[in-house]
């Protein structure tokens, strides 16, 4: 047991010691994400292992100072009193980071909050002359009239920290809010437990505490990265960036896109390939140490460069080079082709999303499958001009969704049987007072992709049950509607109540209404069987839309109850440019298993034609009409006699 001078307790801050060792080793151990928030929190680390240390050699030392120099007394108190200090300031500078409070409040008013600590370090730093913090004399160590400032000023900043808290409690994580809260309560218990019990040494304990609560919650780069592949993930790239554009430090990406990545997935099995893809990590990090390399998935490598000494566009082709190697691992040795996206220093952007989504264009349109190996494609303004438009494009559909203004245009469709219009598709259409009509397919594919699509979904289908509510359909000789469901709907295990429920709400017969269902939406075929059934029950009809479009699964189209399937147009017209002739038999097909079918993209007489005689019952194009607004389609139907007449 080790006999100490001094009559202070150190059992609890020499307890904080040997954690704040492992602590600072495992965080210069691994790769850290180059964010502010992370330099404050090395800070922290630091001032709290120094005043920890500083602490027990002050009060070792001032129980035999007669026997030391008495500026070497003052010298190790000065030292323990700045680093309290700092250490106060520092962990409320992590928490207006991490809390991100600096969107609420300006960054002089937030950092105005450093004063308090930096006269509290010109009152230690002069305690030798004035006395006013402490000094010391023949007799020993003194607290002086201003000692209380150790309390105010951890009070102070322990209640600033938690009002930042509250201030942006709204727009942080639950995760990061009650850490923080967690954090500057813990620091409150602290201070209080050292004023009640002023030898026992317990700040730097608490402190250990609070550091333990930052780091897992928040700062453990283990949370940031790829499992096997181990490079950080698209979620650390959301870290840095906005921190990047906030403290305006000009950056470059280079991103490394792997061709037919899906096709070696599957020959070297995934994970065989992402120890394969962790080689490939370690080259990159050993040659490019300054960067932070990310694993964004698919086969997508991103370099990110801060420094102005280097230029990644300069190393594409050390980089391809050692890609026309091989990449050997157990008995696999695999070549890997790739292409670059590359977003330059000059490229303004002004935000995570604008920066994120400009390089997932760039790799989408490098990965193609017809690009040569090694092909580099710039990324400029005009794509930060079409990221800039998707996010226009998405808030006009937020406002239209949140005021109701989505409409509905209709666009008939002819039975070739009875030679008339009996039926119309609601197609959802967008106008924005700002940018004016905007295409459907524009905007439906940026619904689908933030998630908009649910809503705008139900506000559609809303839309043509009012309508169909407000018409009478028979007096226009229209048999049914059809209805669009997004692959998104189709996954909400409530669909089926939902539109039950708006179908009540407007009392219309469900025979009215035919939903339409790509097969892209059929990911999980227990879920839309389920939905299908209880819909077909109560008198709902179904349609395959856009068969033969893609991959399209004959199997799956007879397991489900669709009683209508819906040709696409690109098979269509390849039929009547005569570069396929499957087309014939597919109908044929059809028609062997009761199925009614429709075709699209009928554009003149002699197709029209020709599809009624291969059996198509319904026809849809722009040879019958374009998608009209609700009055101009009952015009069509009225000035063309499509409708029957009134009995």
């Amino acid at each position: 047991m080790i006999n100490w001078l001094s009559n202070y307790n150190y059992d609890y801050a020499i307890a904080a010691i040997p954690v704040h060792a492992l602590f600072l080793a495992f965080y210069f151990s691994h790769k850290n994400l180059p964010i502010r928030k992370n330099k404050s929190f090395l800070l922290v680390l630091w001032t709290t292992l120094i005043m920890n240390i500083s602490d027990i050699m002050s009060c070792e030392m001032v129980a035999i100072h007669s026997r030391l120099p008495i500026a070497s007394l003052y010298i190790i108190n000065i030292i323990y009193f700045s680093t309290f200090f700092i250490r106060n300031w520092s962990l409320y500078d992590y928490t207006i980071e991490d809390a991100k409070v600096y969107k609420f409040i300006p960054y002089p008013i937030l950092y105005a909050m450093a004063i308090p600590m930096l006269i509290a370090i010109i009152i230690t730093v002069t305690s030798p002359i004035t006395h006013w913090l402490f000094y010391i004399d023949s007799t020993g160590y003194h607290n002086s009239i201003m000692y209380p400032l150790l309390y105010i000023s951890s009070s102070f900043y322990r209640i600033i920290s938690l009002i930042c808290v509250f201030i942006s409690i709204k727009h942080i994580s639950p995760r990061t809010s009650i850490s923080l809260i967690a954090m500057n309560f813990i620091l409150l218990i602290g201070l209080f437990i050292r004023r009640a019990y002023p030898n026992v040494l317990v700040m730097s304990f608490f402190s250990v505490i609070a550091i333990m609560i930052i780091y897992l919650s928040s700062l453990n780069p283990d949370l940031y990265r790829v499992r096997r592949v181990d490079l950080f993930s698209d979620e650390a790239f959301e870290k840095i960036i906005p921190d990047l554009i906030r403290r305006k430090i000009p950056f470059e990406c280079l991103c490394i896109c792997i061709q037919n990545f899906a096709t070696l997935n599957t020959l070297y099995n995934p994970q065989n390939l992402k120890y394969i893809l962790s080689i490939v990590g370690k080259w990159l990090i050993k040659k490019y140490p300054h960067c932070t390399i990310f694993y964004f998935g698919n086969g997508q490598l991103v370099l990110l460069n801060t420094r102005q000494t280097l230029s990644l566009e300069e190393e594409i082709s050390t980089i391809s080079e050692k890609f026309t190697n091989t990449w050997k691992y157990k008995n696999y040795e695999v070549s890997f082709p790739i292409t670059y996206a590359f977003l330059p220093k000059t490229l303004k952007v002004d935000s995570f999303y604008s920066t994120y989504e400009c390089l997932q264009l760039g790799m989408t349109e490098c990965s193609l499958s017809f690009k040569r190996v090694n092909t580099v494609l710039y990324i400029d303004e005009s794509y930060l001009e079409r990221v800039h438009r998707t996010e226009e494009v998405a808030r006009a559909i937020g406002k239209a969704i949140k005021n109701r203004t989505l409409m509905i245009y209709l666009q008939p469709l002819y039975s070739a049987t009875q030679r008339r219009i009996t039926a119309a598709e609601a197609l959802a259409r967008l106008y924005d007072e700002e940018l004016g009509f905007i295409p459907p397919n524009e905007f439906i594919s940026i619904a689908e992709n933030n998630g908009q699509i649910i809503e705008l979904g139900r506000q559609i289908f809303d839309e043509t049950c009012k309508f169909i509510n407000e018409h009478d359909l028979d007096s226009l000789g229209i048999d049914f509607i059809n209805v669009n469901l997004s692959p998104t709907q189709c996954m909400n295990e409530n669909l089926a109540d939902e539109l039950l429920e708006t179908i009540y709400k407007y009392n219309i017969p469900t025979n009215r209404i035919n939903l339409e269902i790509t097969e892209s939406s059929i990911e999980d075929l227990s879920i839309i069987r389920y939905q299908m059934d209880r819909l077909s029950n109560v008198g709902l009809r179904f349609s395959m839309d856009d068969f033969g479009s893609g991959t399209s699964n004959v199997a799956r189209l007879v397991e489900l109850p669709f009683t209508i399937v819906k040709l696409d147009m690109s098979l269509v017209w390849s039929y009547f440019r005569g570069t396929s002739k499957i087309l014939k038999s597919q109908i044929e097909m059809f028609l062997n298993e009761q199925m009614k079918i429709v075709a699209e993209g009928v554009e003149d007489e002699h197709m029209a034609n020709e599809l009624a005689a291969l059996g198509c019952e319904y026809e849809q194009g722009f040879y019958y009409s374009k998608p009209l607004p609700i009055d101009e389609f009952i015009k069509l139907i009225e000035d063309n006699s499509y409708a029957q007449p009134s009995l």
